[in-house]
């Protein structure tokens, strides 16, 4: 049996070095119709949970520490499904953050809405009766140490969920993967843009807005520099840290849609996960579902 549409696509060319590095021979394996997805997904865990610890190895590109003690490390107490983000140490604590801003945070972290055609590229067996819910929070390990967590109401919705981050909002990126808890499914990550995003708000530097609720940079934040591929000015790209930070937050929240990846082209253009009308319905016509963008 061969990956199908239905299933989620092995890496392209276009994610990161780090990753060809890594799993460059299974992928080809997987494109050649010798792996499935699922054993694509299961070779490249097996590899990483076999590299060694020490980021200088070479065998080790990522400098992961994949130990069971290092897992250990990341476990809070939870009976939920969650991927653990950050957990608080001394050189790295997590800052005193608001309800509001949690609440802020959450009211955009599920994602928009699938209409059908999207629906029709989830995950392969997955159905669900509504788009999954993310829920960020504060969880505590066992000594009370406090972890930002990423918290789902089962396995199914984390799956869908992690598709649509990472095939319909932020299509074209590297991806990270996070301590996971009461999940089977190994292959749940961030895109870079969406792990960049989350450090700003566990660093405290993304807060609600007193007036509208909303989240936005906290005052006196906002910077220059370059902060995501294929935006910014001049030969550098650079742009305020404000204009990424309202940026990311429109792909979020489905105000905006574009492929990330500088090898797709600028946004606009109509690459493989392209969420523009037009291709949308293609999509539908092509899986034989009765939809039209006007709906």
């Amino acid at each position: 049996m061969t990956a199908t549409d239905d299933e989620e696509p092995a890496p392209t060319s276009g994610e990161d070095a780090m990753f060809r590095a890594m799993f460059g021979d299974l992928m080809a394996e997987a494109r050649a119709g010798r792996l499935t997805q699922r054993e694509f997904q299961a070779a490249c865990m097996a590899r990483m949970n076999a590299m060694p610890c020490n980021a200088n190895d070479p065998r080790n590109p990522g400098g992961v520490d994949n130990s069971a003690a290092a897992r250990d490390a990341m476990r809070v107490e939870t009976d939920e499904v969650v991927a653990v983000l950050h957990k608080s140490r001394p050189d790295a604590p997590i800052p005193e953050i608001s309800e509001e801003s949690f609440a802020a945070l959450n009211a955009i972290i599920s994602l928009p809405p699938s209409n059908a055609p999207q629906r029709a590229r989830w995950p392969r067996g997955i159905v669900l009766d509504s788009d999954p819910v993310a829920t960020c929070k504060i969880i505590r390990d066992a000594e009370g140490t406090p972890a930002v967590c990423l918290a789902f109401d089962s396995e199914d919705c984390a799956r869908v969920w992690c598709w649509k981050l990472n095939y319909d909002v932020f299509y074209g990126e590297g991806a990270g993967m996070p301590h996971i808890q009461n999940m089977d499914y190994q292959g749940f990550r961030l895109t870079e843009n969406m792990n960049h995003f989350m450090n700003y708000f566990m660093q405290g530097y993304l807060v609600a807005d007193p007036e509208t609720g909303k989240l936005k940079l906290r005052d006196g934040a906002d910077r220059e520099g370059h902060f995501e591929d294929n935006q910014g000015a001049g030969p550098r790209l650079r742009e305020m840290l404000s204009e990424w930070i309202n940026r990311t937050i429109r792909r979020l929240t489905g105000e905006v849609v574009y492929q990330t990846n500088p090898e797709t082209g600028p946004p606009g253009t109509h690459g493989p996960a392209c969420g523009c009308p037009a291709c949308l319905e293609a999509i539908a016509a092509a899986k034989g579902i009765a939809w039209s963008a006007a709906e």
